[in-house]
Protein backbone atom coordinates (compact mmCIF):
# COMPACT_ATOMS: atom_id res chain seq x y z
CA UNK A 1 0.00 0.00 0.00
CA UNK A 2 1.29 3.33 -0.74
CA UNK A 3 -0.22 6.34 1.02
CA UNK A 4 1.03 8.84 -1.80
CA UNK A 5 -1.41 10.95 -3.82
CA UNK A 6 -1.71 10.37 -7.59
CA UNK A 7 -1.00 12.85 -10.39
CA UNK A 8 -2.67 11.54 -13.52
CA UNK A 9 -2.29 12.66 -17.09
CA UNK A 10 -5.22 11.50 -19.23
CA UNK A 11 -5.19 10.87 -22.91
CA UNK A 12 -7.74 10.86 -25.74
CA UNK A 13 -8.33 7.17 -25.12
CA UNK A 14 -10.06 8.08 -21.87
CA UNK A 15 -7.66 5.83 -19.94
CA UNK A 16 -5.50 7.21 -17.18
CA UNK A 17 -2.03 5.85 -17.90
CA UNK A 18 0.43 8.42 -16.68
CA UNK A 19 0.42 7.94 -12.91
CA UNK A 20 3.09 9.90 -11.11
CA UNK A 21 3.34 9.68 -7.36
CA UNK A 22 3.51 12.99 -5.56
CA UNK A 23 4.86 13.52 -2.07
CA UNK A 24 2.48 12.85 0.79
CA UNK A 25 0.88 16.19 1.60
CA UNK A 26 -0.83 17.29 4.75
CA UNK A 27 -4.28 16.73 3.26
CA UNK A 28 -4.38 13.05 2.35
CA UNK A 29 -7.85 13.07 0.82
CA UNK A 30 -6.66 10.48 -1.68
CA UNK A 31 -6.40 7.94 1.12
CA UNK A 32 -9.84 8.67 2.48
CA UNK A 33 -12.83 6.88 1.10
CA UNK A 34 -13.15 9.44 -1.65
CA UNK A 35 -9.86 8.66 -3.39
CA UNK A 36 -9.24 11.09 -6.19
CA UNK A 37 -6.33 12.19 -8.33
CA UNK A 38 -4.42 15.29 -7.31
CA UNK A 39 -4.85 16.85 -10.73
CA UNK A 40 -5.81 15.97 -14.29
CA UNK A 41 -3.09 17.28 -16.55
CA UNK A 42 -4.20 16.87 -20.13
CA UNK A 43 -0.76 16.05 -21.54
CA UNK A 44 -1.80 14.08 -24.60
CA UNK A 45 0.87 12.10 -26.49
CA UNK A 46 1.61 13.69 -29.81
CA UNK A 47 1.02 11.29 -32.71
CA UNK A 48 3.38 12.02 -35.58
CA UNK A 49 1.64 12.94 -38.83
CA UNK A 50 3.38 11.13 -41.69
CA UNK A 51 2.49 12.23 -45.20
CA UNK A 52 1.50 9.74 -47.87
CA UNK A 53 4.70 10.34 -49.81
CA UNK A 54 6.86 9.53 -46.83
CA UNK A 55 4.70 6.57 -45.89
CA UNK A 56 5.39 5.15 -49.34
CA UNK A 57 9.08 4.80 -48.46
CA UNK A 58 10.25 1.69 -46.54
CA UNK A 59 11.28 3.75 -43.51
CA UNK A 60 8.03 5.72 -43.56
CA UNK A 61 5.92 2.59 -43.87
CA UNK A 62 7.68 1.06 -40.88
CA UNK A 63 6.98 4.19 -38.80
CA UNK A 64 3.28 4.05 -39.70
CA UNK A 65 3.14 0.45 -38.46
CA UNK A 66 5.04 1.34 -35.27
CA UNK A 67 2.69 4.24 -34.54
CA UNK A 68 -0.35 1.99 -34.87
CA UNK A 69 1.26 -0.53 -32.53
CA UNK A 70 2.14 2.25 -30.08
CA UNK A 71 -1.45 3.55 -29.98
CA UNK A 72 -2.85 0.07 -29.36
CA UNK A 73 -0.25 -0.75 -26.71
CA UNK A 74 -0.86 2.48 -24.80
CA UNK A 75 -4.64 2.15 -24.94
CA UNK A 76 -4.46 -1.43 -23.63
CA UNK A 77 -1.88 -0.69 -20.93
CA UNK A 78 0.94 -2.75 -22.49
CA UNK A 79 3.54 -0.31 -21.24
CA UNK A 80 6.66 -2.42 -21.74
CA UNK A 81 5.80 -3.04 -25.38
CA UNK A 82 4.77 0.59 -25.87
CA UNK A 83 8.12 1.70 -24.48
CA UNK A 84 10.01 -0.31 -27.08
CA UNK A 85 7.77 1.01 -29.85
CA UNK A 86 8.31 4.60 -28.67
CA UNK A 87 12.08 4.16 -28.76
CA UNK A 88 11.95 2.78 -32.28
CA UNK A 89 9.75 5.70 -33.39
CA UNK A 90 12.34 8.17 -32.06
CA UNK A 91 15.14 6.41 -33.95
CA UNK A 92 13.08 6.11 -37.14
CA UNK A 93 11.97 9.75 -37.00
CA UNK A 94 15.60 10.89 -36.68
CA UNK A 95 16.47 8.90 -39.81
CA UNK A 96 13.53 10.21 -41.88
CA UNK A 97 13.36 13.85 -40.72
CA UNK A 98 16.64 14.50 -38.90
CA UNK A 99 17.50 14.76 -35.22
CA UNK A 100 16.41 18.39 -34.83
CA UNK A 101 12.96 18.06 -36.38
CA UNK A 102 9.49 18.71 -35.04
CA UNK A 103 8.65 15.03 -35.54
CA UNK A 104 11.58 13.97 -33.36
CA UNK A 105 10.44 16.42 -30.65
CA UNK A 106 6.97 14.85 -30.73
CA UNK A 107 8.44 11.34 -30.63
CA UNK A 108 10.66 12.30 -27.65
CA UNK A 109 7.61 13.62 -25.80
CA UNK A 110 5.75 10.37 -26.46
CA UNK A 111 8.75 8.37 -25.25
CA UNK A 112 9.06 10.47 -22.08
CA UNK A 113 5.36 10.03 -21.25
CA UNK A 114 5.69 6.27 -21.69
CA UNK A 115 8.80 6.18 -19.49
CA UNK A 116 6.97 8.11 -16.78
CA UNK A 117 4.17 5.54 -17.03
CA UNK A 118 6.79 2.91 -16.27
CA UNK A 119 8.12 4.93 -13.30
CA UNK A 120 11.38 5.64 -15.16
CA UNK A 121 11.25 9.24 -14.01
CA UNK A 122 14.91 10.12 -14.52
CA UNK A 123 14.89 8.98 -18.15
CA UNK A 124 11.53 10.67 -18.72
CA UNK A 125 12.86 13.96 -17.37
CA UNK A 126 15.84 13.85 -19.74
CA UNK A 127 13.63 13.20 -22.78
CA UNK A 128 11.16 15.94 -21.85
CA UNK A 129 14.11 18.35 -21.65
CA UNK A 130 15.44 17.08 -24.99
CA UNK A 131 12.04 17.63 -26.62
CA UNK A 132 11.86 21.18 -25.22
CA UNK A 133 15.38 21.96 -26.49
CA UNK A 134 14.56 20.72 -30.00
CA UNK A 135 11.37 22.82 -30.16
CA UNK A 136 13.12 25.94 -28.89
CA UNK A 137 15.86 25.52 -31.47
CA UNK A 138 13.29 25.09 -34.25
CA UNK A 139 11.21 28.16 -33.33
CA UNK A 140 14.08 30.38 -32.21
CA UNK A 141 12.00 31.62 -29.28
CA UNK A 142 10.44 30.61 -25.98
CA UNK A 143 6.74 31.31 -26.62
CA UNK A 144 6.01 28.37 -28.91
CA UNK A 145 2.59 26.96 -27.88
CA UNK A 146 3.77 23.39 -28.62
CA UNK A 147 6.12 23.72 -25.64
CA UNK A 148 3.22 23.48 -23.19
CA UNK A 149 2.82 19.71 -23.55
CA UNK A 150 6.45 18.73 -22.75
CA UNK A 151 6.60 21.42 -20.03
CA UNK A 152 3.66 19.78 -18.26
CA UNK A 153 5.40 16.44 -18.48
CA UNK A 154 8.67 17.88 -17.18
CA UNK A 155 6.96 19.49 -14.19
CA UNK A 156 5.00 16.38 -13.22
CA UNK A 157 8.16 14.29 -13.51
CA UNK A 158 9.93 16.72 -11.20
CA UNK A 159 7.09 16.26 -8.71
CA UNK A 160 7.54 12.49 -8.95
CA UNK A 161 11.22 12.99 -8.10
CA UNK A 162 10.23 15.13 -5.08
CA UNK A 163 11.69 18.27 -6.69
CA UNK A 164 8.72 20.51 -5.92
CA UNK A 165 10.79 23.69 -6.10
CA UNK A 166 11.93 22.72 -9.59
CA UNK A 167 8.39 21.91 -10.74
CA UNK A 168 6.89 25.28 -9.78
CA UNK A 169 8.73 27.49 -12.33
CA UNK A 170 8.03 24.93 -15.07
CA UNK A 171 4.29 24.97 -14.29
CA UNK A 172 4.38 28.78 -14.24
CA UNK A 173 6.09 28.90 -17.63
CA UNK A 174 3.44 26.58 -19.11
CA UNK A 175 0.71 28.91 -17.79
CA UNK A 176 2.51 31.95 -19.21
CA UNK A 177 2.72 30.29 -22.63
CA UNK A 178 -1.01 29.56 -22.58
CA UNK A 179 -1.71 33.22 -21.73
CA UNK A 180 0.51 34.50 -24.54
CA UNK A 181 -0.94 32.21 -27.16
CA UNK A 182 -4.56 31.70 -26.05
CA UNK A 183 -5.33 34.62 -23.77
CA UNK A 184 -5.60 34.88 -19.98
CA UNK A 185 -9.07 33.31 -19.79
CA UNK A 186 -8.38 30.12 -21.74
CA UNK A 187 -9.41 26.77 -20.25
CA UNK A 188 -6.26 24.97 -21.43
CA UNK A 189 -4.47 26.22 -18.32
CA UNK A 190 -6.93 24.73 -15.81
CA UNK A 191 -5.03 21.51 -15.14
CA UNK A 192 -1.69 23.33 -14.81
CA UNK A 193 -3.13 25.89 -12.39
CA UNK A 194 -4.52 23.07 -10.25
CA UNK A 195 -1.16 21.31 -10.16
CA UNK A 196 0.67 24.56 -9.37
CA UNK A 197 -1.62 25.29 -6.41
CA UNK A 198 -0.88 21.84 -4.97
CA UNK A 199 2.86 22.37 -5.31
CA UNK A 200 2.60 25.63 -3.37
CA UNK A 201 0.41 23.93 -0.78
CA UNK A 202 3.03 21.28 -0.23
CA UNK A 203 5.62 23.99 0.41
CA UNK A 204 3.41 25.48 3.12
CA UNK A 205 2.10 28.44 1.10
CA UNK A 206 -1.59 27.82 1.72
CA UNK A 207 -2.66 31.42 1.03
CA UNK A 208 -0.97 31.40 -2.36
CA UNK A 209 -2.40 27.97 -3.16
CA UNK A 210 -5.91 29.12 -2.20
CA UNK A 211 -5.53 32.24 -4.35
CA UNK A 212 -4.69 30.11 -7.40
CA UNK A 213 -7.69 27.87 -6.73
CA UNK A 214 -9.98 30.89 -6.41
CA UNK A 215 -8.72 32.24 -9.75
CA UNK A 216 -9.20 28.81 -11.25
CA UNK A 217 -12.85 28.64 -10.16
CA UNK A 218 -13.44 32.24 -11.33
CA UNK A 219 -12.05 31.28 -14.75
CA UNK A 220 -14.37 28.27 -15.01
CA UNK A 221 -17.39 30.27 -13.84
CA UNK A 222 -16.68 32.81 -16.58
CA UNK A 223 -16.68 30.11 -19.28
CA UNK A 224 -19.47 27.73 -18.19
CA UNK A 225 -23.25 28.02 -17.98
CA UNK A 226 -24.53 27.81 -14.40
CA UNK A 227 -26.57 24.64 -14.94
CA UNK A 228 -24.03 22.88 -17.16
CA UNK A 229 -22.18 19.70 -16.24
CA UNK A 230 -18.90 21.60 -16.55
CA UNK A 231 -19.95 24.19 -13.98
CA UNK A 232 -21.09 21.49 -11.55
CA UNK A 233 -17.73 19.77 -12.01
CA UNK A 234 -16.00 23.08 -11.24
CA UNK A 235 -18.05 23.45 -8.04
CA UNK A 236 -17.15 19.89 -7.08
CA UNK A 237 -13.47 20.59 -7.68
CA UNK A 238 -13.65 23.59 -5.36
CA UNK A 239 -15.34 21.49 -2.65
CA UNK A 240 -12.68 18.80 -2.96
CA UNK A 241 -9.90 21.34 -2.66
CA UNK A 242 -11.28 22.71 0.61
CA UNK A 243 -11.76 19.15 1.85
CA UNK A 244 -8.18 18.19 1.06
CA UNK A 245 -6.83 21.30 2.78
CA UNK A 246 -9.02 20.53 5.82
CA UNK A 247 -11.10 23.70 5.58
CA UNK A 248 -14.21 21.92 6.82
CA UNK A 249 -16.60 24.88 6.88
CA UNK A 250 -15.88 25.98 3.32
CA UNK A 251 -15.81 22.39 2.09
CA UNK A 252 -19.27 21.60 3.48
CA UNK A 253 -20.71 24.83 2.07
CA UNK A 254 -19.24 24.01 -1.35
CA UNK A 255 -20.52 20.42 -1.25
CA UNK A 256 -24.00 21.62 -0.29
CA UNK A 257 -23.92 24.04 -3.23
CA UNK A 258 -23.03 21.11 -5.51
CA UNK A 259 -25.85 18.95 -4.13
CA UNK A 260 -28.43 21.75 -4.34
CA UNK A 261 -27.56 22.50 -7.96
CA UNK A 262 -27.64 18.78 -8.83
CA UNK A 263 -31.06 18.50 -7.16
CA UNK A 264 -32.37 21.25 -9.41
CA UNK A 265 -30.65 20.14 -12.63
CA UNK A 266 -30.77 16.32 -12.34
CA UNK A 267 -33.45 15.58 -9.75
CA UNK A 268 -33.31 14.57 -6.08
CA UNK A 269 -32.73 10.85 -6.73
CA UNK A 270 -30.27 11.04 -9.59
CA UNK A 271 -27.39 8.58 -9.18
CA UNK A 272 -24.87 11.37 -9.87
CA UNK A 273 -25.63 12.73 -6.40
CA UNK A 274 -24.06 9.68 -4.73
CA UNK A 275 -20.44 10.71 -5.31
CA UNK A 276 -20.55 14.21 -3.74
CA UNK A 277 -22.72 12.96 -0.86
CA UNK A 278 -20.20 10.22 -0.07
CA UNK A 279 -17.34 12.70 -0.25
CA UNK A 280 -19.16 15.03 2.16
CA UNK A 281 -19.22 12.23 4.74
CA UNK A 282 -15.42 12.03 4.75
CA UNK A 283 -14.50 15.70 5.02
CA UNK A 284 -12.36 16.12 8.14
CA UNK A 285 -12.63 19.21 10.35
CA UNK A 286 -9.51 21.34 10.49
CA UNK A 287 -7.82 23.22 13.29
CA UNK A 288 -9.45 26.60 12.67
CA UNK A 289 -11.56 28.14 15.44
CA UNK A 290 -14.57 28.19 13.09
CA UNK A 291 -14.32 24.43 12.58
CA UNK A 292 -13.73 23.72 16.26
CA UNK A 293 -16.73 25.82 17.31
CA UNK A 294 -19.05 23.60 15.29
CA UNK A 295 -18.68 20.74 17.77
CA UNK A 296 -18.06 17.07 17.05
CA UNK A 297 -21.73 16.07 17.47
CA UNK A 298 -22.95 18.61 14.89
CA UNK A 299 -20.20 17.67 12.45
CA UNK A 300 -20.91 13.94 12.76
CA UNK A 301 -24.67 14.46 12.34
CA UNK A 302 -24.13 16.51 9.17
CA UNK A 303 -21.87 13.85 7.68
CA UNK A 304 -24.14 10.98 8.74
CA UNK A 305 -27.08 12.60 6.90
CA UNK A 306 -24.95 12.81 3.76
CA UNK A 307 -23.88 9.14 3.73
CA UNK A 308 -27.41 7.96 4.62
CA UNK A 309 -28.91 9.89 1.72
CA UNK A 310 -26.26 8.48 -0.62
CA UNK A 311 -27.30 4.94 0.40
CA UNK A 312 -31.00 5.75 -0.14
CA UNK A 313 -30.35 7.11 -3.63
CA UNK A 314 -28.17 4.12 -4.52
CA UNK A 315 -30.91 1.77 -3.28
CA UNK A 316 -33.37 3.41 -5.67
CA UNK A 317 -31.12 2.34 -8.58
CA UNK A 318 -30.33 -1.08 -7.10
CA UNK A 319 -32.07 -3.08 -9.83
CA UNK A 320 -30.47 -1.10 -12.64
CA UNK A 321 -27.07 -0.72 -10.96
CA UNK A 322 -26.42 -3.21 -8.13
CA UNK A 323 -22.71 -2.35 -8.18
CA UNK A 324 -23.34 1.28 -7.19
CA UNK A 325 -25.49 0.16 -4.27
CA UNK A 326 -22.86 -2.30 -3.03
CA UNK A 327 -20.07 0.26 -3.40
CA UNK A 328 -22.06 2.86 -1.47
CA UNK A 329 -22.73 0.36 1.32
CA UNK A 330 -19.00 -0.33 1.52
CA UNK A 331 -18.40 3.43 1.80
CA UNK A 332 -20.96 3.56 4.58
CA UNK A 333 -18.99 0.86 6.37
CA UNK A 334 -15.84 2.95 5.92
CA UNK A 335 -17.67 5.93 7.41
CA UNK A 336 -18.60 3.98 10.55
CA UNK A 337 -15.09 2.50 10.82
CA UNK A 338 -13.60 5.99 10.57
CA UNK A 339 -15.82 7.06 13.46
CA UNK A 340 -14.94 4.02 15.62
CA UNK A 341 -18.30 2.28 15.27
CA UNK A 342 -16.91 -1.17 14.47
CA UNK A 343 -20.23 -3.02 14.79
CA UNK A 344 -22.12 -0.75 12.36
CA UNK A 345 -19.17 -0.87 9.99
CA UNK A 346 -19.21 -4.66 9.95
CA UNK A 347 -22.94 -4.79 9.27
CA UNK A 348 -22.58 -2.43 6.29
CA UNK A 349 -19.63 -4.43 4.93
CA UNK A 350 -21.53 -7.72 5.24
CA UNK A 351 -24.55 -6.25 3.45
CA UNK A 352 -22.31 -4.98 0.64
CA UNK A 353 -20.65 -8.40 0.34
CA UNK A 354 -24.01 -10.20 0.12
CA UNK A 355 -25.29 -7.83 -2.58
CA UNK A 356 -22.40 -8.92 -4.81
CA UNK A 357 -21.88 -12.51 -3.68
CA UNK A 358 -25.14 -13.84 -5.10
CA UNK A 359 -24.27 -13.06 -8.73
CA UNK A 360 -21.11 -14.75 -10.10
CA UNK A 361 -20.82 -11.96 -12.67
CA UNK A 362 -20.26 -9.50 -9.82
CA UNK A 363 -17.60 -11.50 -7.98
CA UNK A 364 -14.80 -9.47 -9.56
CA UNK A 365 -16.34 -6.29 -8.10
CA UNK A 366 -16.77 -8.05 -4.75
CA UNK A 367 -13.12 -9.06 -4.76
CA UNK A 368 -12.06 -5.55 -5.71
CA UNK A 369 -13.87 -4.19 -2.67
CA UNK A 370 -12.88 -6.85 -0.14
CA UNK A 371 -9.83 -8.87 -1.25
CA UNK A 372 -7.39 -6.55 0.59
CA UNK A 373 -7.59 -3.92 3.34
CA UNK A 374 -8.67 -0.46 2.14
CA UNK A 375 -8.07 2.81 4.05
CA UNK A 376 -11.21 4.07 5.79
CA UNK A 377 -9.73 6.71 8.09
CA UNK A 378 -6.45 8.50 7.47
CA UNK A 379 -5.04 11.09 9.83
CA UNK A 380 -2.46 13.35 8.16
CA UNK A 381 1.09 12.91 9.40
CA UNK A 382 3.27 15.97 9.20
CA UNK A 383 5.78 15.98 6.34
CA UNK A 384 8.58 17.71 8.27
CA UNK A 385 10.42 16.32 11.27
CA UNK A 386 9.48 19.47 13.21
CA UNK A 387 6.21 21.34 13.03
CA UNK A 388 6.15 24.21 10.55
CA UNK A 389 3.53 26.95 11.06
CA UNK A 390 1.05 27.38 8.19
CA UNK A 391 1.93 29.88 5.48
CA UNK A 392 5.62 29.81 6.36
CA UNK A 393 7.34 29.21 3.02
CA UNK A 394 10.63 30.58 4.31
CA UNK A 395 10.61 28.09 7.18
CA UNK A 396 9.62 25.22 4.89
CA UNK A 397 12.48 26.02 2.51
CA UNK A 398 14.99 25.21 5.25
CA UNK A 399 13.99 21.54 5.21
CA UNK A 400 15.94 20.48 2.14
CA UNK A 401 16.96 16.95 3.15
CA UNK A 402 14.69 13.98 2.41
CA UNK A 403 13.83 11.15 4.75
CA UNK A 404 11.33 8.32 5.02
CA UNK A 405 9.87 5.78 7.40
CA UNK A 406 8.63 2.39 6.18
CA UNK A 407 6.40 0.31 8.43
CA UNK A 408 5.01 -3.20 8.37
CA UNK A 409 1.79 -4.03 10.19
CA UNK A 410 -1.26 -6.27 10.38
CA UNK A 411 -4.82 -5.11 9.77
CA UNK A 412 -6.98 -7.14 12.14
CA UNK A 413 -10.55 -8.25 11.53
CA UNK A 414 -11.85 -5.02 13.06
CA UNK A 415 -9.84 -2.89 10.62
CA UNK A 416 -7.28 -1.73 13.18
CA UNK A 417 -3.53 -1.65 12.48
CA UNK A 418 -1.68 -3.78 15.02
CA UNK A 419 1.84 -5.21 15.50
CA UNK A 420 3.37 -2.16 13.83
CA UNK A 421 7.10 -2.51 13.16
CA UNK A 422 9.63 -0.15 11.59
CA UNK A 423 11.34 -2.07 8.80
CA UNK A 424 13.43 0.84 7.49
CA UNK A 425 13.88 4.56 7.99
CA UNK A 426 16.29 7.30 7.05
CA UNK A 427 17.53 8.96 9.17
CA UNK A 428 17.06 6.09 11.57
CA UNK A 429 14.81 6.96 14.49
CA UNK A 430 14.19 10.60 13.55
CA UNK A 431 10.49 10.28 12.70
CA UNK A 432 9.87 6.62 13.60
CA UNK A 433 7.73 7.21 16.70
CA UNK A 434 5.73 10.01 15.06
CA UNK A 435 4.83 7.88 12.05
CA UNK A 436 4.00 4.82 14.18
CA UNK A 437 1.67 6.94 16.35
CA UNK A 438 0.06 8.33 13.23
CA UNK A 439 -0.55 4.91 11.72
CA UNK A 440 -2.20 3.69 14.94
CA UNK A 441 -4.95 6.26 14.35
CA UNK A 442 -5.75 4.86 10.89
CA UNK A 443 -8.72 2.59 10.30
CA UNK A 444 -9.17 0.14 7.42
CA UNK A 445 -11.87 -1.81 5.67
CA UNK A 446 -10.75 -5.36 6.58
CA UNK A 447 -10.23 -8.15 4.10
CA UNK A 448 -13.17 -10.55 3.78
CA UNK A 449 -12.98 -14.29 3.12
CA UNK A 450 -16.20 -16.23 2.58
CA UNK A 451 -18.20 -13.33 3.94
CA UNK A 452 -16.19 -12.94 7.16
CA UNK A 453 -13.60 -10.28 8.05
CA UNK A 454 -10.12 -11.69 8.65
CA UNK A 455 -6.76 -10.36 9.75
CA UNK A 456 -4.25 -9.47 7.01
CA UNK A 457 -0.55 -9.42 7.92
CA UNK A 458 2.45 -7.97 6.08
CA UNK A 459 0.88 -4.66 5.10
CA UNK A 460 3.36 -1.85 4.41
CA UNK A 461 3.18 1.90 4.77
CA UNK A 462 5.79 4.44 3.69
CA UNK A 463 5.84 8.07 4.78
CA UNK A 464 8.19 10.55 3.12
CA UNK A 465 9.18 13.71 4.95
CA UNK A 466 11.65 16.57 4.90
CA UNK A 467 14.21 17.51 7.52
CA UNK A 468 17.20 19.79 7.93
CA UNK A 469 20.41 18.01 8.82
CA UNK A 470 21.91 21.32 9.93
CA UNK A 471 19.08 21.91 12.40
CA UNK A 472 19.15 18.51 14.11
CA UNK A 473 19.66 18.84 17.86
CA UNK A 474 22.43 16.90 19.69
CA UNK A 475 19.76 14.69 21.23
CA UNK A 476 18.30 13.87 17.82
CA UNK A 477 21.75 13.00 16.49
CA UNK A 478 22.42 10.72 19.46
CA UNK A 479 19.07 9.01 18.90
CA UNK A 480 19.89 8.45 15.21
CA UNK A 481 23.26 6.92 16.11
CA UNK A 482 21.69 4.75 18.83
CA UNK A 483 18.98 3.48 16.45
CA UNK A 484 21.50 2.73 13.70
CA UNK A 485 23.70 0.81 16.16
CA UNK A 486 20.71 -1.23 17.38
CA UNK A 487 19.78 -2.10 13.80
CA UNK A 488 23.35 -3.15 13.04
CA UNK A 489 23.33 -5.48 16.05
CA UNK A 490 19.95 -6.88 15.06
CA UNK A 491 21.13 -7.50 11.50
CA UNK A 492 24.28 -9.24 12.73
CA UNK A 493 22.19 -11.37 15.08
CA UNK A 494 19.88 -12.36 12.23
CA UNK A 495 22.84 -13.38 10.04
CA UNK A 496 24.49 -15.36 12.86
CA UNK A 497 21.94 -17.50 14.73
CA UNK A 498 22.21 -17.05 18.50
CA UNK A 499 23.89 -19.72 20.55
CA UNK A 500 26.30 -20.06 23.44
CA UNK A 501 29.55 -18.15 22.90
CA UNK A 502 32.63 -19.91 24.33
CA UNK A 503 35.80 -18.15 25.47
CA UNK A 504 38.75 -19.93 23.88
CA UNK A 505 40.91 -19.14 26.90
CA UNK A 506 39.03 -21.21 29.46
CA UNK A 507 36.33 -22.95 27.43
CA UNK A 508 33.55 -21.38 29.47
CA UNK A 509 30.52 -19.55 28.03
CA UNK A 510 30.92 -15.78 28.12
CA UNK A 511 28.57 -12.82 27.83
CA UNK A 512 27.87 -11.90 24.20
CA UNK A 513 25.55 -9.57 22.39
CA UNK A 514 24.31 -12.50 20.36
CA UNK A 515 24.17 -15.01 23.20
CA UNK A 516 20.83 -16.62 23.76
CA UNK A 517 21.53 -17.53 27.41
CA UNK A 518 24.00 -15.53 29.52
CA UNK A 519 25.92 -17.42 32.20
CA UNK A 520 27.03 -15.97 35.52
CA UNK A 521 30.69 -16.90 35.82
CA UNK A 522 30.49 -16.69 39.58
CA UNK A 523 27.83 -19.28 40.22
CA UNK A 524 27.33 -20.94 36.88
CA UNK A 525 23.68 -20.01 36.93
CA UNK A 526 21.89 -18.28 34.06
CA UNK A 527 21.29 -14.58 34.73
CA UNK A 528 19.29 -11.88 33.04
CA UNK A 529 21.13 -10.29 30.06
CA UNK A 530 20.53 -7.18 28.04
CA UNK A 531 19.27 -9.02 24.99
CA UNK A 532 18.66 -12.57 26.19
CA UNK A 533 15.62 -14.26 24.74
CA UNK A 534 14.95 -16.13 28.00
CA UNK A 535 15.62 -14.35 31.28
CA UNK A 536 15.98 -16.56 34.39
CA UNK A 537 14.81 -15.64 37.87
CA UNK A 538 17.74 -16.66 40.04
CA UNK A 539 15.44 -16.98 42.99
CA UNK A 540 13.19 -19.70 41.66
CA UNK A 541 14.70 -20.72 38.32
CA UNK A 542 11.46 -19.61 36.65
CA UNK A 543 11.27 -17.52 33.50
CA UNK A 544 10.44 -13.85 34.12
CA UNK A 545 8.98 -11.19 31.84
CA UNK A 546 11.24 -9.52 29.30
CA UNK A 547 10.50 -6.01 28.11
CA UNK A 548 8.71 -7.31 25.00
CA UNK A 549 7.69 -10.95 25.49
CA UNK A 550 5.82 -12.67 22.71
CA UNK A 551 3.61 -14.45 25.27
CA UNK A 552 3.24 -13.14 28.80
CA UNK A 553 2.93 -15.82 31.52
CA UNK A 554 0.68 -15.53 34.52
CA UNK A 555 2.96 -16.63 37.34
CA UNK A 556 -0.05 -17.57 39.42
CA UNK A 557 -1.59 -20.08 37.05
CA UNK A 558 0.99 -20.58 34.35
CA UNK A 559 -1.52 -19.51 31.72
CA UNK A 560 -0.93 -16.99 28.93
CA UNK A 561 -2.36 -13.54 29.62
CA UNK A 562 -3.34 -10.68 27.30
CA UNK A 563 -0.61 -8.84 25.46
CA UNK A 564 -0.77 -5.10 24.91
CA UNK A 565 -2.12 -5.43 21.36
CA UNK A 566 -4.20 -8.59 20.90
CA UNK A 567 -5.38 -9.11 17.33
CA UNK A 568 -8.97 -10.06 18.09
CA UNK A 569 -10.77 -10.33 21.42
CA UNK A 570 -13.65 -12.78 21.52
CA UNK A 571 -16.77 -12.28 23.55
CA UNK A 572 -17.48 -15.68 25.06
CA UNK A 573 -21.15 -14.83 25.13
CA UNK A 574 -21.73 -14.64 21.39
CA UNK A 575 -18.39 -15.55 19.82
CA UNK A 576 -18.04 -12.18 18.07
CA UNK A 577 -15.05 -9.87 18.19
CA UNK A 578 -15.43 -7.10 20.73
CA UNK A 579 -13.47 -3.95 21.41
CA UNK A 580 -10.92 -3.84 24.20
CA UNK A 581 -9.62 -0.93 26.23
CA UNK A 582 -6.15 -1.52 24.86
CA UNK A 583 -7.32 -1.39 21.27
CA UNK A 584 -9.60 1.52 21.87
Amino acid sequence: MNLHSLFSIKRRTGRSHFRIFLLTIAALGVLNAQARTAANANAIPEIIDISDSVAATPAGGQLVTLQQQYREQMSSGQLEQALESAKQIVSGSAVVWGENSEQVASALTNLAITQADNAEYGAAQQNFIAAINVREELTGGIVDPTLVNPLKGLATTAMALNDVEQAIPVFERAIHLSHVNLGPNNLEQVDVMDALSRAYYFLGELRRANKIQENLFRLQRRNFERDSDQYIDALLGQARWYGETRDFTRAMLAYKAVVNRMNRVYGEFDRRLVEPLVEMAFVSPGTSKQDQDLGQAAILADKDRAISRAVRIARQTKDADPVLYAQTLAKKGDFHAANFDARSARLAYLQSWRELDGDPKLHSIRNELFDAPKPARVIPIRNTHKRVPPNSPGEMALYKDRGFVELQFTVNALGRPITIEVIDSQPAGLMDKTVVRGLRNFRFRPRFVNGRPVATPNQTFRHDFRYSDERLSPGERRNIEKTEAARTRAAAKAENPPGIVVDDADGLPVDSDAAEIVIDDAGGLPVEGEESEIAIDNGGDLPVDNEEPEIAIDDAGGLPVDNEEPEILIDDADGLPVESDDER
